[in-house]
């Protein structure tokens, strides 16, 4: 198979060295930070005042962080923009970025997509199990109520004049309780097709994996 002619070029023992170099002078000047910091120190001084000094070497971290990263930025700002705009003296290397700039750019687009898809699938995730909830609720209340009409209906006897009314009601609530019952397998079943088809990562997800395959309660 030919080669796209877009693989990454390997870096020469000069760009390597200038590498190893960097990473030794950022080294060296966070070791010399630290050791001015201590010489300003009094050395004489028994009681030191901690946080002042904790705040003084914060500072510095971050100061000398900061510079770092400005560093960095200066460094690869132009290697990056000569990829981009195919400059004629662009290097090999540095036509090399051009690909990965392009891999990064779609890998940002479908992770923003992705990150969209995830939060609209949570927010009608959240509205069907506030629905579902709901229902469980007034599955309840139903089962308590037929429970408390057959217990009357037991201890006052089957000669009760309004045994006929209280049958009629029990059967009434059954009825609504296996409606509600099968609302509520609605509403598993439509949140279940809504998290499979968003294109989440549902299977590392123990509770929208359970949704899912149905493992839950």
């Amino acid at each position: 198979m030919a080669s796209s002619g877009l693989t990454s070029q390997p870096l020469s023992e000069a760009e390597e060295t200038v590498l190893e170099l960097y990473d030794k002078l950022q080294q060296l000047e966070l070791e010399l930070a630290l050791f001015r910091f201590h010489q300003n120190g009094d050395p004489g001084c028994v009681t030191p005042n901690v946080e002042e000094a904790q705040l003084h070497l914060l500072e510095s971290k971050a100061a000398l962080a900061l510079r770092n990263d400005v560093l960095k930025s200066v460094v690869t700002i132009q290697p990056t923009l000569r990829a981009i705009h195919n400059a004629a003296h662009t290097s090999p290397i540095e036509r090399s970025l051009s690909f990965r700039l392009q891999q990064r750019d779609r890998t940002s687009a479908i992770l923003a997509s992705q990150c969209l898809d995830l939060q609209e699938a949570t927010d009608r995730l959240a509205d069907l199990e506030s629905l579902g909830f709901k229902a469980s609720q007034r599955n309840v209340l139903m089962a308590a109520e037929i429970l408390r009409l057959q217990n009357n209906a037991r201890d006052q006897g089957p000669a009760m004049n309004d045994s006929v009314h209280i049958s009629f009601g029990t059967r009434r609530l059954e009825n609504e309780m296996r409606a509600s019952r099968q609302k509520w397998r609605v509403v598993k079943g439509t949140t279940s097709a809504i998290v499979t088809e968003s294109g989440i990562d549902w299977a590392r997800d123990k509770q929208l994996r359970n949704m899912v395959l149905d493992l839950g309660n």
